[in-house]
């Protein structure tokens, strides 16, 4: 039917950045593979090569969602970032979107204020 107008996107975690003209990251996504004899599943990553979209900066150890090119930017780039799902020490909980800091929520708001408390009072951040 319309197969061939289906994306393919992947989720995985970025392991490198490239040093090519294209700006690009290397990302390893996690693939379960069936053990015939065993019946169980067992871990086999596969890594592609994903060209960056202007305006994102992904780091190493961001999750990112990315998408089959449907023409290859270079031989070895053959997918592009989509966006992030998970930047790297941005901790969100999943469930409410909240920032989290181990099993507390962190007072975003209240943050800000005590912040601009003490930049009014010292006129800096650290005295």
């Amino acid at each position: 039917m319309a197969s061939s107008n289906i994306r393919r996107f992947l989720i995985g975690q970025v392991i490198a950045k490239g040093s090519e003209r294209i700006p690009s990251v290397q990302v390893r996504v996690p693939k379960m593979v069936l053990d015939k004899y065993l019946l169980m599943y067992f871990n086999h990553p596969d890594q592609f090569w994903a060209a960056e979209t202007p305006g994102t900066q992904s780091k190493v150890g961001d999750i990112v969602k990315i998408q089959e090119l449907e023409e290859r930017a270079s031989p070895t780039i053959t997918h592009q970032v989509h966006e992030h799902v998970f930047k790297t020490g941005e901790i969100r909980d999943p469930v409410t979107g909240k920032r989290c800091r181990g099993m507390k929520y962190v007072d975003e708001e209240f943050r800000d204020a005590v912040q601009s408390k003490i930049e009014n009072e010292t006129g800096k951040w650290f005295s």
